[in-house]
């Protein structure tokens, strides 16, 4: 049984689990242990916002888009929980919604708040990949389990070899497919820049220093 957004306060307490939580996979960048115990046995759809900020750009203009899209967000059936990442030194950044459905994810996406946000994207950062998670809490289980939202569900917890950044020419040869981070809860392409609708991937500027993949 999927879990209700008003009953989900647990997910308040987690937070990142390292300085360098933004290369890690989202099963191991944050402390999902401090969930209160008790968590009922449930499933989640999980959408990670993993970006690189652009050098000089304007983060009181990021945040404010990000606030009403967050207060927009929480309005909205299905809504669980928020995280916005903290920025690191090399200006990466890991943020998190959780929502009972991908459904109302994709009902959500189509709000005004949340396209206005998605436009700022090619203008205020260096990369930015959407990453769609399945996590559940199977009954007689303490941990959460974490895995692609799009492959069968197994019993393996999400490992190291989970998602992570790609390299840019293997996000370049994916251009077009559905392979790569796309997910029909996002905006459709003809809202949205044409890289990020068609890899969930906004690459750095042409003749900047490619960035190797993460670990």
């Amino acid at each position: 049984m999927v879990q209700a957004a008003s009953s989900m306060p647990a997910f308040g307490w987690v937070a990142p689990a390292s300085d360098d939580y933004a290369t890690l996979p989202v099963a191991h960048a944050f402390d999902w242990s401090a969930c209160p115990p008790g968590l009922d046995p449930g499933e989640w759809y999980l959408v990670a916002f993993r970006s690189i900020v652009r050098a000089g750009a304007d983060h009181a203009r990021l945040a404010a888009y990000d606030d009403r899209a967050h207060a927009e967000a929480a309005r909205s059936p299905g809504f669980v929980h928020y995280f916005r990442g903290p920025l690191t030194a090399d200006r990466e950044c890991l943020s998190f919604c959780l929502w009972t459905s991908r459904a109302e994810a994709r009902k959500a996406s189509g709000r005004p708040g949340h396209r206005e946000a998605v436009m700022l994207v090619l203008e205020m950062y260096d990369e930015y990949r959407l990453e769609f998670l399945r996590v559940t809490m199977a009954r007689g289980r303490s941990s959460l389990r974490f895995e692609p939202y799009d492959r069968p569900v197994t019993d393996v917890a999400m490992t190291d070899h989970g998602p992570v950044a790609m390299r840019p020419a293997r996000i370049a040869s994916l251009s077009g497919s559905r392979s790569a981070g796309t997910d029909p809860s996002l905006p459709s392409a003809g809202t949205m820049p044409r890289t990020l609708a068609a890899t969930g991937v906004v690459p750095r500027p042409r003749g900047s220093r490619p960035r190797s993949s993460v670990a």
